[in-house]
């Protein structure tokens, strides 16, 4: 069938159709003509025909099996049944969010009420964040291998990405001091640090307590914000992370922004997460966001809060710990049984991830190891989606990336994960270079 495309009368009738694109439309803002991304992660470009059942390693997805469907379905039937939150829930909210709710984030993160924003999930919160911290052309430091969705916002709000350099004690604060001793020399204004600061997206690091204490304090000496994307933070496997300064912590004059979510224990689509930060910034950011959605969603703030009333959600959240804990022995183990010396991993200590480093052969760039993983179905995440580019050229360890493999041990059941690393060893065999 020839398309047939709208002509100048049609449009003077007032017909209009969907066949023009976007390409077509003068009145398309620069912000929304530059996107080009229609996913996390670039897809691949290499389809074959296979046999093998697909296996997800890819997603920062929940395991389907751990999510409270029943709990959830009734709290929101007793908070639509009950006539002192019924109105309420369906009605406009506090642009905070809702007051008990954020009375339980308060209490179980050891802050003051007033040092917490509801926000639509973490994506929100770092958006947020950033509008609170940064001014078009300004510089954000960030560590070199990061959340891409992160690295998006901030450059569409007109900020310059910087990378500095990620240990397995966090970001490299002798590094990030020397950045920040030379910006005025060099031309530069930063005026944030973003980091991941546990169970690190993608890498899994977390940083020390000594490290939290030094980043702080580069921050107050340098009059800078740090925001801290953490929500990862709950789901630590045999010990809770190290976390920054009590005395930094939501309080007045705070350089620090501290982001959660429940996206990762209680299900993404909740569309849940919270920032916390000086008062006096959280009342900026109300008033911001009021005009931009007039804050999150009522009726499912109130589910949760009614749901998280007494011990359920420490009871929860220690359950999934250790089902976590579970899927990523059991991950780590078989890739070390059938891989041996050509993967190389720290065991993961919470969070979803597992950060591989393969043979020097085997890395994104290569046709051979991108269609025999296609082969085998499986989708792990090549490192270079994490890579920052700055405006002095990726650093070295970002470019090194494309050897790594990301892999999540959390949404794929844990039959299939015990496929992973047979499927990884078939991928190695078929695209390892004939000597």
């Amino acid at each position: 069938m020839t398309e047939q495309r709208p002509n100048d009368k049609d449009f003077r009738r007032g017909t209009c159709t969907n066949a023009v694109g976007a390409r077509h439309l003068p009145w398309l803002s620069q912000v929304c003509t530059a996107v080009t991304e229609s996913s996390v992660f670039p897809s691949s470009e290499i389809t074959v025909e296979t046999t093998e059942s697909p296996i997800d390693v890819a997603g920062g997805i929940p395991d389907p099996t751990q999510l409270a469907y029943m709990e959830l379905d009734d709290a929101v039937s007793r908070v639509l049944s009950d006539t002192s939150s019924a109105f309420p829930s369906l009605s406009y909210g506090d642009p905070r969010g809702e007051r008990s709710l954020r009375e339980w984030i308060a209490r179980f993160r050891g802050v003051h009420v007033d040092s917490v924003i509801v926000t639509n999930g973490a994506m929100e919160a770092i958006f947020l964040s950033a509008v609170a911290t940064i001014n078009p052309g300004d510089t954000i430091l960030v560590e070199d291998r990061s959340f891409p969705q992160a690295i998006r916002i901030f450059s569409r709000l007109g900020a310059h990405v910087q990378p500095v350099r990620l240990t397995d004690q966090g970001i490299d604060t002798q590094e990030l001091q020397r950045l920040l001793a030379r910006q005025h020399t060099d031309g530069t204004t930063v005026k944030a640090i973003y980091t991941i600061p546990n169970f690190q997206n993608p890498t899994g690091v977390s940083a020390t307590a000594a490290v939290k204490q030094h980043l702080l304090d580069l921050a107050q000496q340098y009059g800078i914000a740090v925001i801290a994307d953490d929500p990862y933070h709950d789901l630590w496997f045999s010990q809770p992370p190290a976390e920054f300064p009590d005395g930094c912590r939501g309080i007045t004059d705070s350089p620090l922004l501290e982001i959660g979510s429940f996206s990762k224990w209680l299900g993404p689509g909740l569309r849940v997460g919270w920032l916390i930060a000086d008062p006096a910034v959280i009342q900026k950011v109300s008033g911001y966001r009021l005009g931009v959605d007039g804050g999150p969603a009522t009726l499912t703030q109130y589910a949760l809060s009614r749901l998280l009333r007494g011990t359920w959600g420490q009871q929860r959240l220690a359950c999934e710990r250790r089902y976590y804990a579970e899927k990523a022995t059991a991950l780590t183990a078989s890739l070390h049984e059938q891989l041996g010396d050509d993967i190389s991993f720290s065991q993961p200590q919470g969070g979803y991830f597992l950060w591989a480093r393969m043979p020097e052969w085997f890395h994104s760039q290569s046709t051979e190891a991108r269609l025999a993983l296609a082969q085998q179905n499986i989708n792990p995440v090549w490192g270079d989606a994490f890579a920052v580019s700055g405006d002095s050229g990726t650093s070295l360890s970002a470019r090194d990336a494309g050897r790594y493999l990301r892999l999540s041990f959390a949404h794929a059941s844990g039959d299939d994960l015990l496929q992973v690393a047979g499927r990884l060893r078939a991928a190695l065999d078929a695209a390892k270079p004939n000597v």
